[in-house]
């Protein structure tokens, strides 16, 4: 995909407004995953990946869960959280919204009186999940 091609794309899908870093696209118009925002210069191929798991017999569709984008996710609500609870004098450990929730996702916001670390139970992984339906 040419410069002027690659731009375009990224300024009719808008990706830099929604994609928060996370995502992009390469110059041969592929889907580009990156779970740190870019941070690392690190990112996942989603066509390769797509590929490499059709190759170990996976029959797609299939769920990918990219869990270290749900991580920075959780981090930056929690740090925002943690701002305006201080500002605010909150005590409360955990924001109301999330004390009844019991889903693993829902375990990092119940520690977000730590911010910006997961809790130890957390098992974090550069690899994305992938779950066969």
């Amino acid at each position: 995909m040419s410069e002027p091609t690659l731009s375009a794309a990224h300024k009719v899908y808008n990706i830099a407004h929604w994609s928060d870093g996370y995502i992009d696209v390469n110059t041969r118009g592929e889907v580009l995953i990156r779970p740190d925002r870019g941070h690392s210069g690190e990112d996942i191929n989603l066509p390769d990946l797509a590929r490499s798991l059709v190759s170990e017999g996976v029959q797609l569709p299939v769920l990918i869960r990219f869990t270290d984008i749900l991580h920075d996710r959780v981090n930056k609500l929690c740090g925002a959280f943690n701002k305006v609870a201080r500002e605010h004098g909150y005590q409360g450990a955990t924001p109301p919204s999330t004390r009844s929730r019991s889903t693993s996702s829902a375990g990092w916001l119940r520690n977000c009186s730590a911010p910006n670390r997961p809790p130890a139970t957390t098992r974090l992984a550069s690899k994305p999940a992938v779950s066969r339906s």
